[in-house]
């Protein structure tokens, strides 16, 4: 990765290099150029900027153009425009209605719509009343001689938690640490006034 001052200061090198490397060269040319060479090259310069000028504003009159054609082009064709975006639109919800109605009917509902029917994964996992768990086997200590060597995984079965009862315990966690904070700050406030 690049540290940022090391680039910075090496860019101002290199521009600081290149300023001297010009001056010094425009202080060569004036030592040991004639007069005539010196207008030479002077008009060559003068000559490579109109040049450079000329082109920009070619390209803005063709942008300017290129923007007139567009615009007139929609101007004279704007009812099949958006007669094409209409069809588009309608071609897209036709779409989405079809898709829906082949995704009930995957599900096994009817093309009605069974509202019972989960309708995807997340519901589906909310409704599943237990979960299943992967812990390893724990063995009495007088039995691992019996055991086999490598430790078996066995599915256990836990019901979910009531959601109500996940609340309450969080309610109470948060309210106790309510009433530590409070205490904190009332003993704060008591040593402040002594």
């Amino acid at each position: 990765m690049v540290d940022p001052k090391k680039e910075a200061a090496r860019r101002g090198a290199e521009a600081m290099f290149e300023a001297g490397k010009d001056a010094a060269r425009k202080l060569y040319d004036d030592v040991t150029l004639t007069d005539e060479e010196k207008k030479r090259r002077e008009a060559a310069r003068l000559l490579a900027r109109k040049r450079k000028r000329q082109k920009w504003i070619a390209i803005a009159i063709a942008a300017v153009v290129a923007l007139f054609v567009v615009m007139a082009l929609v101007a004279s064709y704007w009812p099949y425009i958006l007669g094409l975006a209409l069809l588009g639109g309608l071609g897209w919800l036709g779409y989405r209605r079809v898709r829906g109605a082949l995704g009930k009917k995957a599900d096994g509902g009817d093309s009605a719509g069974d509202e019972e029917a989960p309708t995807s994964e997340r519901t589906r996992a909310a409704e599943k009343p237990t979960r299943k768990l992967k812990r390893p086997a724990r063995l009495d200590p007088e039995d691992e001689e019996e055991a086999p060597a490598p430790r078996a995984k066995v599915r256990i079965e836990e019901p979910a938690e009531d959601p109500a009862v996940v609340a309450a315990r969080v309610a109470a966690k948060n309210a106790e640490r309510d009433r530590q904070i409070e205490d904190e700050l009332a003993e704060l406030k008591r040593k402040a006034k002594e």
